[in-house]
């Protein structure tokens, strides 16, 4: 059989599939790793990318070689339909190269039915790199209103909370982290004695904007507070990154789509290629990431 894993690691499914080493009729082949996108309303997980095929690993090879791979493997085996050794469809995302041509059909004009589903914004991958574990900044997430329901972060994808929220880790030491390792604040052992946080895991905070310090000229947390512990399906806080791209959707002031085609304009004249592939992101990554066998990073 084959297993699907969330974000935490634990199982989502375990089903009969066409994939290598898939259903009881291939137990005898190598396996396959897929960072894939489940969505539920359609039964589909959406292949984001190809680390593993027939034991043979990839996770070293250049992101456009990983990529063809995922079309041509794909389409070597049964598994655009539904039958009793084959429980769901896989589909590879769409891909499109990062210059003015390749952004407007990835965009799509922030539509859903340019893609036959719900955008969650546009994924950013160099294409010479490798598959990363965690953050990079060569795989990048861009949003806005349009693409994603969840540009600003809500539990129902309308409402908008009057703070922004954040998950943090909270060292031994009162010292308040991000997932980059970036220090956001720090608790004072009498908050720690009276809200009686247990140190050394993840914390929910409250977070009131992020501005730019007219001394260092760096980008700083303002009004930090503790909400309470936080959740026992995040293994990982939010990166520093996702903070300071809340707090900018919040105010109006992330990049629109229009200044990201002009700067990938400007680096394939530069360059002779943007060097960048861009990937509609089906919108349940976010509502289903438990389905990804990793997490491509948000906002970085």
């Amino acid at each position: 059989k084959l297993s699907a894993e969330k974000k935490s690691g634990s199982i989502l499914h375990n089903f009969q599939s066409a994939l290598p080493n898939g259903n009881r009729h291939q137990m005898k082949q190598d396996p396959c790793i897929l960072d894939c996108v489940y969505q539920p309303q359609k039964q589909i997980y959406y292949v984001l990318d190809l680390m593993c095929w027939g034991g043979y690993s990839i996770y070293d090879s250049a992101t456009d070689f990983r990529h063809f791979w995922v079309h041509s493997k794909l389409s070597e085996v049964p598994i655009h339909s539904v039958n009793s050794e084959n429980k769901f469809k896989f589909a590879p995302v769409p891909r499109f190269s990062a210059d003015t041509a390749g952004l407007r059909k990835a965009y799509g004009g922030g539509s859903s039915s340019a893609h036959n589903f719900q955008m969650d914004g546009l994924l950013f991958i160099h294409k010479k790199t490798h598959y990363h574990f965690g953050l990079s900044p060569l795989c990048l997430v861009w949003k806005d209103a349009k693409t994603s329901r969840f540009f600003v972060d809500s539990s129902d994808g309308k409402t908008v909370p009057p703070k922004q929220s954040c998950t943090l880790y909270c060292q031994p030491d009162g010292k308040v982290m991000s997932l980059e390792g970036q220090v956001v604040g720090t608790l004072t052992q009498q908050v720690v004695a009276q809200a009686k946080i247990r140190l050394d895991c993840l914390h929910k905070f409250t977070v009131d904007r992020v501005s730019i310090s007219q001394n260092s000229g760096i980008e700083v947390v303002e009004g930090l507070s503790y909400a309470g512990p936080g959740s026992k399906a995040r293994v990982l806080p939010d990166s520093w990154s996702k903070i300071v791209f809340q707090s900018q959707a919040r105010r109006g002031r992330t990049p629109s789509i229009l200044e990201i085609a002009k700067r990938c304009a400007v680096a394939g004249a530069i360059y002779g290629d943007a060097q960048t592939t861009a990937i509609a992101r089906n919108q349940h990554e976010r509502d289903v990431n438990e389905a990804k066998t990793k997490s491509m990073g948000m906002e970085t």
